[in-house]
């Protein structure tokens, strides 16, 4: 954790001061990238003995560096890259999602009351991947804070090949689409009350509100 918060501010620096070459404000990076590099490769390493022991688990899997491998991708380095890009993507993102959670369940006690019931429901002896998937509310009310708060509000995609947009409009290969993930969770057309954290009944939210770009 440290190398990265630290390793993350030197790149920061040199992205936004030109000159630090010439001076020692970078000093530890290559350490820094290091650790962080190895830390990436012990993870690629345990995936590929996985993979080699225990086909049937490694498919059952559905994280990205797993669905990476299962396409074919053997280069380490790429992997690494991949891994290192969703742990340092995922950190900044994730704090301020849980930031936001947290100050939208401060101004609905209401909810907060119905999401205490519903963890000691299913999570209270044993914390389980099958336990977690039982929380639908706790998993509604994130949905809705990533709707109304969505942590990358505004990305950028290539197309790889000729598509078409659901509204018919053609996408040729290699154009740029950008696209809102806040514009889309506040559009009116497209979510009743579109402003507001919850409906007058919590239960009302649904998992199959807006994704957004986490």
């Amino acid at each position: 954790g440290i190398n990265a918060e630290y390793g993350t501010r030197m790149l920061v620096i040199r992205l936004v001061f030109p000159f630090w070459k010439w001076f020692p404000v970078t000093r530890g990076l290559d350490q820094h990238i290091a650790v962080i590099n190895e830390y990436a490769n012990g993870i690629i390493a345990e995936r590929k003995e996985e993979l080699a022991s225990n086909r049937a688990t490694f498919d059952a899997r559905e994280d990205i560096l797993s669905r990476f491998m299962a396409l074919g991708e053997s280069n380490v380095v790429e992997l690494r890259d991949a891994v290192i890009n969703f742990i340092l993507a995922g950190r900044d993102t994730t704090a301020q999602t849980l930031t936001w959670l947290t100050y939208f369940l401060a101004c609905s006690p209401h909810l907060q009351d119905e999401l205490l019931a519903e963890i000691q429901e299913h999570c209270a002896d044993e914390i389980t991947l099958d336990s977690l998937k039982k929380l639908s509310l706790c998993q509604a009310a994130m949905d809705e804070t990533l709707r109304l708060r969505p942590p990358v509000p505004i990305d950028i995609k290539t197309a790889v090949g000729d598509d078409r947009l659901p509204s018919g409009v053609h996408v040729p290969a290699g154009s740029l689409v950008l696209w809102s993930a806040y514009i889309m969770g506040h559009h009116e057309q497209l979510w009743k009350n579109c402003l507001l954290y919850t409906s007058p009944s919590p239960r009302d939210m649904r998992r199959s509100r807006m994704p957004s770009s986490a």
